[in-house]
C-alpha cells in the first residue's frame, strides 16, 4: 500500500507531502491546477521516464520520495536491501542533465530494477494502459490472471527456458561429436594407410639404393666388369704384369737388398687388386636382374612418395609419422549425448501436460469471463455490448512463449456489427470502460499493488458516473485505489478526497496536493457539481451526497 508521497523541486510543485491511507482516495482539481504532474510523478516514481516533468526554477534537481507498506515478495535482487516485513522507501532524483538517481531503503539500484519493483507496488491504468490492452499478449495475461493460470505459465515459462539451454548444449554436444568423427574417419584412414605401408625403420633409404641400382644394372655390370678384367681376368691384366714384376723384382733382390722394401710393397698391392677382383666378382654375381623383385621395389617405393605427398611428411619421417597416431575419444561425448537427449525429451514431456493444463484453464476461465464482462458492461450502459474471448490452440511442439493458446479480446459496442479485435472496433473511451471493468474483475485476484486511475472517467457522466464510483468502492474493498476524476458520482465515494491546486505565491505559480475534509470538501463537490459552487443550494446537495455516502 502506498502511504506517503514526496514531491519536492518538481514543476509547478515546490515542496508537498501527501499521505494516503487504505480504499479509496479521490483526486480532483480544476483544470490545469497539476493533476497530470500529481499521476506523472507517480509513474517517475513507479521507474518510468521523466515525461511531464521539470526541475523548478532555482534548483538543480526534483525529488520524488514514495513510502510503502511491506511488500511480501521480494524481487531477487531486492533480497539484501530489505526484508519481508520491512517498509520500502522509494527516492528519485531528477537531474539537470536529464538523467535520474534512484534508491530503495537507501540503496542505489538501476532504473531497470526500480520499474521492477515499481511493477509490484503500483498499477497505474491511464490512456497508456488502455492503449496497451489492444496488445493479444495484455489480453493473454489478463485471461491467465483471472483463470489463476499464472502460475502455470510461470512453471511453462521456466521449462521453456530450460529447453532452450538443452537445445543449445545439444547442438555444442552434436558439433564436437561432428569434430570428433571427422578426426576419427581421419585417423581411420591413417591406421588403413599404416597397415598398407606397414613401414620399417630406414626401409627408405635401402629401397632408394636398389632401385637406382635396378635402374643402372647394365652400366653397373658393365663397369664392375671392365674391373675384373681389366685387373684378372684380361689377356694382359694388372695382376699379370705384376706377377712377372713381382718375379723379376724377386730375383733381383739377391743382388741389391735395398728392393726388397719396394717387392714388399708390389706384393701388398697384388694382394689388394687379388681382393678387388673378388670383391668385385662376388659384387657382379650378385647383380643378377630380378623383374619381380625390381617390380616389388619400385611399388613400395612409390607407395612411400604417395603418401608422403598425401601427409606432406618426407619419406623417411613416414616410420614415426604413423607411430603417432591415436584415435580420439568419443565414448564420452556420446554419453552427454544421450544424456542431453533424454532431459530434452522430459522436459518436453512436462511442457505437454503444462501446455494441456494451461489450455483447459484458460477455456474455462474465457466461459466465466464473457457473461461477467457482459453483466458490468451493461452496468456502465453497454447494454448491446459483446464481449467474447477469442482463444485458439497453437501447435504445442513448438511450445511457443506463453502456452500453446493465443488469446485475443473481440468486442462489439452496437447490435448487429460483429465482434472484432479491440484495435479495429473499439473507442477510446470504450477501451477504457473495458479496462476498468477487467480491473473490477480482478480486483479480488490482484490485490497486491495501489491501483491508480488516470481519469479513466473521460467521456462519462450521469447514471453512469455512479455507477463508475459504485465499481471503484468496490475494487477499493480488496486493494487501495488512487483515481483522479472529474465527476462528482465518483469523487463523493472517495474514503479520502485529496484537492489539485495552483496559487500564485508572489509572481510564482505554484501546485499543491491536500487531503480536504468537512466544509472545503462539500465546497469542492459543490463545484463539481457545475452550478454556483457558493450558492446554499449548490452547498446543500453536495454535503447531501456526501453524507448519503457516509450512510
Amino acid at each position: 500500500m502506498l502511504e506517503f508521497l514526496n514531491i519536492r523541486s518538481i514543476a509547478t510543485i515546490d515542496q508537498n507531502m501527501i499521505s494516503f491511507g487504505p480504499a479509496l482516495t479521490v483526486v480532483t482539481g480544476e483544470t490545469g491546477a497539476g493533476k497530470s504532474l500529481f499521476v506523472d510523478a507517480i509513474d517517475f516514481i513507479s521507474g518510468g521516464k521523466p515525461k511531464g516533468l521539470s526541475i523548478r526554477p532555482g534548483h538543480n534537481e526534483g525529488v520524488v520520495e514514495a513510502g510503502f507498506s511491506p511488500l511480501g515478495i521480494i524481487p531477487e535482487f531486492m533480497k539484501d536491501i530489505v526484508s519481508e516485513n520491512e517498509d520500502i522507501v522509494i527516492r528519485r532524483v531528477l537531474l539537470e542533465n536529464g538523467r535520474t538517481r534512484q534508491t530503495v531503503n537507501g540503496h542505489s539500484v538501476s532504473a531497470g530494477q526500480l520499474l521492477e519493483v515499481g511493477r509490484l507496488l503500483l498499477d497505474i491504468v491511464g490512456q497508456g494502459e488502455s492503449f496497451r490492452l489492444l496488445d493479444a499478449r495484455l489480453n493473454r495475461k489478463i485471461l491467465d490472471v483471472f483463470s489463476e493460470a499464472e502460475s502455470l505459465v510461470e512453471d511453462y515459462e521456466v521449462l521453456r527456458s530450460k529447453r532452450k539451454l538443452l537445445l543449445a548444449e545439444l547442438d555444442r554436444l552434436s558439433e564436437i561429436e561432428g569434430r570428433l568423427l571427422a578426426e576419427k574417419d581421419s585417423m581411420m584412414e591413417k591406421f588403413d594407410d599404416r597397415t598398407l605401408l606397414s613401414p620399417v625403420e630406414g626401409e627408405w633409404a635401402a629401397l632408394s639404393d636398389l632401385l637406382s641400382a635396378h635402374q643402372h644394372a647394365k652400366e653397373l655390370e658393365t663397369c664392375v666388369g671392365n674391373i675384373i678384367d681389366t685387373v684378372y681376368d684380361g689377356d694382359v691384366s694388372v695382376l699379370g704384369q705384376l706377377r712377372h714384376l713381382e718375379a723379376e723384382l724377386n730375383r733381383l733382390t739377391e743382388y741389391d737388398s735395398r728392393l726388397i722394401g719396394i717387392h714388399k710393397l708390389l706384393a701388398e698391392s697384388m694382394t689388394i687388386l687379388r681382393e678387388l677382383s673378388g670383391d668385385a666378382r662376388s659384387y657382379l654375381e650378385n647383380l643378377e636382374f630380378d623383374p619381380q623383385e625390381a617390380l616389388r621395389v619400385e611399388t613400395r617405393f612409390d607407395l612411400y612418395q604417395r603418401l608422403s605427398r598425401k601427409y606432406r611428411v618426407d619419406p623417411q619421417q613416414l616410420w614415426s609419422f604413423f607411430s603417432d597416431i591415436t584415435l580420439p575419444p568419443s565414448d564420452e561425448i556420446e554419453a552427454q549425448l544421450a544424456t542431453t537427449r533424454s532431459e530434452i525429451g522430459t522436459v518436453e514431456d512436462e511442457l505437454f501436460v503444462l501446455s494441456g493444463l494451461i489450455r483447459e484453464k484458460r477455456i474455462e476461465g474465457a466461459r466465466k469471463l464473457e457473461p461477467m464482462m457482459k453483466d458490468r458492461l451493461t452496468k456502465l450502459k453497454l447494454e448491446n455490448a459483446v464481449f467474447i474471448v477469442d482463444r485458439m490452440d497453437l501447435p504445442q511442439g513448438d511450445f511457443p512463449p506463453g502456452g500453446a493458446d493465443s488469446v485475443r479480446f473481440l468486442f462489439s459496442a452496437n447490435p448487429g456489427i460483429p465482434p472484432k479485435p479491440l484495435d479495429e472496433v473499439a473507442s477510446g473511451g470504450e477501451v477504457s470502460r473495458l479496462l476498468l471493468v477487467l480491473k473490477w474483475i480482478l480486483s479480488d485476484r490482484d490485490a497486491g499493488s495501489t491501483l491508480i486511475f488516470d481519469e479513466v472517467d473521460s467521456g462519462i457522466g450521469g447514471e453512469v458516473g455512479e455507477v463508475l464510483g459504485d465499481l471503484l468502492s468496490e475494487i477499493a474493498q480488496h486493494r487501495q485505489v488512487v483515481t483522479i476524476t472529474h465527476l462528482h458520482q465518483v469523487a463523493r465515494k472517495g474514503n479520502a478526497h485529496l484537492l489539485v491546486q495552483k496559487n500564485l505565491v508572489g509572481d510564482i505559480v505554484q501546485s499543491s496536493v491536500r487531503e480536504i475534509e468537512g466544509e472545503v470538501r462539500v465546497g469542492e463537490i459543490a463545484r463539481m457539481l457545475g452550478g454556483d459552487a457558493m450558492s446554499p443550494s449548490t452547498r446543500l446537495l453536495a454535503r447531501e451526497l456526501l453524507q448519503d455516502r457516509l450512510g
